[in-house]
């Protein structure tokens, strides 16, 4: 139970099928903020387990989009869940992802492998390697959040995935980031 173990050195993962919060895809494409689940308020009861207990989390593993995306659901804590990539290449190479936690039960690395079936070939890719300063993997996202911030092209292409993951857990703050964009 998270409420028992709060003050405690015990971290949790939660492994879980559909992501909480925006999806920036679905948004894109109805051209609307649209949540990943339907019903408000168990998303808003767990967003909030989450944020109260972010200090006992060690990651969040999702699935479901087949997208390899994340989304920063507490800076202070520095908690932020992570969707895997798919072996299905429905959209695009096969894809699956390899956590590392440190010995504090601490996200510290990541390693993603690809297949590319038009040449046979796996490919390994990780986060350690680049990106050698961060310490964890949430230093990692949020370096990463930082680029595309500074990209134009990224700006304008790719607003809703930036939204989606840095703000995007409510269709307030979510639409409140794309403005923000917008009139940047």
């Amino acid at each position: 139970d998270l409420n028992e173990n709060k003050n405690s050195n015990n971290k949790f993962i939660i492994i879980s099928h559909i992501p909480a919060g925006i999806s920036a895809a679905s948004s894109k494409r109805l051209n609307s903020p649209t949540s990943f689940w339907r019903n408000n308020s168990f998303e808003t009861k767990y967003l909030n387990l989450l944020n109260n207990n972010a200090n006992s989390m060690a990651g969040i593993f999702l699935g479901h989009t087949h997208e390899d995306i994340f989304q920063i659901i507490n800076k202070h804590s520095e908690l932020a869940s992570s969707t895997t990539p798919s072996l299905t290449s429905s959209r695009q190479d096969a894809r699956f992802r390899i956590f590392k936690l440190d010995k504090n039960n601490v996200l510290v690395d990541s390693i993603l492998y690809s297949f590319n079936p038009s040449n046979n070939i796996w490919r390994e890719e990780s986060f350690s390697t680049s990106y050698p300063q961060a310490k964890n993997i949430f230093q990692v996202y949020m370096e990463q959040l930082n680029k595309m911030m500074k990209n134009t092209s990224a700006l304008q292409n790719k607003k809703e995935e930036i939204c989606a993951a840095s703000s995007g857990m409510t269709s307030a703050t979510y639409t409140t980031c794309l403005n923000n964009l917008k009139s940047n």
